[in-house]
């Protein structure tokens, strides 16, 4: 509970201020503004929310998420902050694939539409389909870049569940037109907004790898690309864990 009242304390007054004088405008007059402007402003207030809460970021791999190809972005899901750290790490412009809960929130809802994000209603597959096209097609005619999470939801047991499963169609169009799929680990962040674990800084780490395409993983289908990718990011928390363990 105190450590949510000092999270309060050090960012209500800045979020509210941020909220009033662009969020809640941008959100509602997009094409006054192009992406890259308003990516550019969201970026700056997300990189102070982190510096806020005390967020040490450990990047390794950052040269390819900032290089000149457009691709599909899948790291694994530990924490609501995620999207704020890629948001951070990221130059140029990604959009993301969430939940519709997300967009009922009164600030990351807006976050995620000012920068093109689309919202899923799973239990409407038809709707699902549709929004899945959407970023389907902007991958392709490389527009800009994309962010799913393949889990689809938020691992809450990391301790003992490294990574929850693929949904299976997420690397379908990465398949199917050999679009380009950068993984992305992160380990650490689910502690930040954690009530048991309270320290002066949180130490987070995420892997990036370079992009990969179908041509690099030779699979036959979209499930053997699923599995090739949910591998290399098991192994890669796996051995993040286990660093972790000893130093502890």
């Amino acid at each position: 509970m105190f450590k949510y009242i000092g999270i309060v304390f050090r960012l209500i007054i800045f979020l509210i201020w941020n909220y009033l004088t662009w969020i809640l405008y941008y959100s509602r007059h997009k094409d006054k503004y192009t992406l890259e402007k308003r990516y550019n402003k969201t970026r700056k207030f997300i990189i102070t929310i982190l510096k806020r809460l005390h967020v040490d970021l450990k990047v390794q791999g950052l040269e390819y998420l900032n290089d000149e190809n457009i691709k599909m972005i899948t790291p694994n899901h530990q924490s609501l902050l995620d999207p704020l750290l890629l948001i951070a790490l990221s130059e140029k412009p990604i959009s993301f694939i969430a939940k519709k809960e997300v967009a009922k929130m009164p600030i990351v809802g807006k976050i995620f539409k000012i920068i093109d994000g689309e919202f899923i209603d799973r239990s409407d597959l038809r709707q699902q389909i549709k929004i899945l096209k959407i970023m389907d097609n902007s991958l392709v005619s490389k527009e800009h870049s994309w962010v799913i999470f393949p889990e689809g939801t938020r691992n809450k047991d990391t301790k003992n569940v490294l990574l929850n499963e693929f949904h299976p169609g997420t690397f379908k169009v990465a398949h199917k037109e050999n679009v380009l799929v950068m993984p992305v680990v992160i380990e650490g962040v689910q502690k930040v907004l954690s009530t048991k674990i309270r320290m002066r800084r949180y130490s987070v780490i995420v892997k990036i790898y370079k992009s990969v395409s179908n041509d690099d993983v030779k699979a036959q289908n979209s499930t053997e690309y699923r599995d090739y990718i949910y591998n290399l990011m098991s192994e890669e928390l796996k051995g993040l864990k286990q660093i972790e363990s000893k130093n502890s």
